[in-house]
């Protein structure tokens, strides 16, 4: 059985792989920065790429079911309107804040 699409454009299938794009992307600058953060906060810095990578990975599913979900609402409920789910934007926002914040530490730190 072939699965049918919504718009001949993609849009839903395109920003789910934005999202595993941006998935993919934060669990690798987790891993290096569990690497690079190393000689300033020791064995933690494991512990912060570890969570970098658990929440990356917790994104990509819970954006593999945001596609799944938008998908069944377009083609069976409502072609005109999609469910809101903008916590996924600001889970990435707020551990993309939290990369930031640890690297800003990095170079003061290594400044002096």
């Amino acid at each position: 059985m072939t699965e049918s699409v919504f718009d001949r454009g993609l849009q839903l299938e395109r920003t789910a792989l934005a999202w595993q794009r941006t998935t993919l992307t934060l669990a690798a600058g987790s891993l290096v920065a569990g690497r690079v953060l190393l000689p300033v906060f020791g064995l933690a810095s494991w512990v912060i790429g570890g969570a970098g990578l658990i929440v990356s990975v917790a994104l990509f599913a819970f954006a593999r079911r945001r596609y799944s979900r938008a998908h069944h609402h377009l083609m069976q409920v409502d072609s005109g309107s999609l469910p809101g789910e903008g916590w996924l934007i600001g889970a990435c926002a707020l551990m993309c804040f939290v990369g930031g914040l640890a690297g800003l530490v990095f170079v003061v730190v290594r400044t002096f």
